[in-house]
């Protein structure tokens, strides 16, 4: 995970594999981002991820989990 500022929640996650579409991963577990293509130079690979507020994080920390340990 990449920072960012602290007045802006947002962060930009990666997945090691470039021929991995990180969005569309992360959307079968219910999270939803911006995708890395929409941005120079990420790529498919990477994802922007809006930081929900902190009663929701940890629903967003279960997904990401889930999406950890599936197959690409």
């Amino acid at each position: 995970m990449r920072g960012t500022d602290d007045r802006v929640p947002i962060c930009t996650l990666t997945h090691e594999d470039e021929s991995v579409d990180l969005q569309a991963l992360l959307l079968r577990h219910g999270v939803l981002t911006c995708s890395g293509r929409e941005f120079e130079p990420l790529g498919q690979n990477s994802v922007r991820l809006r930081i929900p507020r902190s009663e929701e994080l940890p629903r967003l920390l279960d997904c990401l989990g889930a999406a950890a340990g599936a197959k690409a």
